[in-house]
């Protein structure tokens, strides 16, 4: 029997192409969990403005007095009445409509004590995402919706 027979291993270059193969499915793999990780940021930040107009309104509802939700849309902030300001990604395109129309600068959601509001919309975008928060008039429902970017 030759001596190379008995020999088993790995070359060097059988090393290095399974190292390399590794490094790029690591690298894919890494990408695709921040790309993940960002979706579900944007995604919570929506959620978080549909909770608070959501909250103002039960607030309105429980405490027999109108409760409003502030939107500043340049410094992309949001405050429901007496509660701590919370903020939105900086890098999202917000674009607010109420019953005055679309609103350049800051918005203001009123939830009344028969469940009654003003009514409008919050358009959320950033990158190939996008979600619309609707506020209806008669009832001070909030829904989001997933929708596809303008």
């Amino acid at each position: 029997m030759a001596r190379w027979q008995r020999m088993r291993g790995f070359t060097l270059l059988e090393m290095l192409a399974v190292m390399l193969i590794m490094a790029v499915g690591m690298s894919l793999l890494a990408s695709s969990i921040n790309h993940g990780l960002s979706a579900a940021r944007d995604r919570q930040a929506g959620r978080d403005l549909t909770l608070a107009l959501r909250t103002a309104r039960s607030q309105a509802i429980s405490q027999g007095r109108a409760v409003y939700v502030r939107l500043d849309i340049l410094d992309k902030r949001f405050q429901i009445s007496g509660a701590p300001v919370q903020s939105l990604p900086t890098d999202m395109t917000i674009r607010a409509t109420t019953a005055a129309g679309q609103v350049p600068h800051e918005a203001v959601f009123a939830f009344y004590p028969d469940g009654a509001s003003s009514g409008g919309n919050v358009y959320l975008e950033r990158e190939d995402r996008a979600w619309r928060i609707d506020v209806a008039w008669l009832t001070g429902m909030a829904v989001w919706h997933e929708i596809t970017p303008l």
